[in-house]
């Protein structure tokens, strides 16, 4: 099973929401992120968005690389992706 197929059945599982597949294509698009990047690839509201990314962040399927500081958003990352790509451990 590939990376994507199983990362989108897990986050379909853990989030139980019908946004879950627009959420994994838009990581695949775009493993290194911000919650707005995110939320327009995956065309969804960011209170929705907000969700899935702390159910995610609180299971380990995302890190965060900066912390969010002031008007600074918080960057993320899917790490899983970035390191199966590099073929090392990145994040």
């Amino acid at each position: 099973m590939s990376l994507y197929d199983v990362t989108k059945t897990q986050i379909s599982r853990l989030t139980r929401s019908p946004n879950s597949a627009q959420l994994v294509d838009a990581l695949f698009d775009k493993p290194i992120f911000t919650t707005a990047d995110i939320a327009k690839r995956a065309n969804m509201p960011k209170p929705t968005l907000h969700k899935l990314i702390n159910a995610l962040l609180e299971e380990g399927g995302l890190d965060t690389v900066r912390e969010a500081a002031g008007r600074r958003p918080a960057i993320l990352t899917f790490a899983e992706l970035l390191n199966t790509l590099e073929h090392r451990q990145l994040v």
